[in-house]
């Protein structure tokens, strides 16, 4: 008897499985790309975090050059060289940002970084007095209409 039961559902679309089918069988639409939110209201373009980056990683590969570390024994027969962290570590450590995130911005993957992002590099880096100067431009994010532009702007009383 269970038996009969069992062919008997066979061939019978489960509801889940019918909208797995026809996921698997319709056309897939190009999804628009997301901005969360279409960002920060301020951004700051990657190119001139990119500079002060790749000239800092500049700096401190000369301070701490490779294979002219003092050996370590860790074991009787094992010799190293002492392990330090890298630099794109170290920044993602001070600022709190991920290393990838990090090397993207070093190789100008990206066009704009948020002012957040930016200021928090900065901080690392013990740079931050460049957003205050002005020598880091900061500009209305191009994700974002006027419109809601000239809201934020007006929320914020400018």
């Amino acid at each position: 008897m269970a038996a009969q039961k069992r062919n008997s559902t066979k061939g019978t679309y489960i509801p889940h499985v019918e909208k797995l089918h026809r996921k698997r069988t319709e056309p897939k639409q190009r999804q628009k790309p997301l901005y969360h939110n279409r960002g920060e209201a301020e951004v700051v373009p990657a190119f001139q975090i990119a500079a002060i980056l790749q000239r800092w990683l500049d700096l401190w590969r000369l301070e701490r050059p490779l294979g002219q570390h003092a050996a370590t024994h860790f074991s009787s027969k094992e010799k190293r060289g002492a392990d330090f962290i890298g630099a794109l570590e170290y920044l993602a450590n001070e600022s709190g940002l991920h290393t990838r995130k990090i090397a993207g911005i070093v190789r100008e993957e990206v066009n704009f970084i948020s002012l957040t992002d930016a200021d928090k590099l900065l901080h690392a880096l013990s740079m931050e007095h460049l957003l205050s100067t002005g020598e880091i431009q900061v500009v209305p994010n191009p994700n974002w209409s006027p419109e809601r532009w000239r809201e934020y702007m007006q929320e914020r009383g400018c």
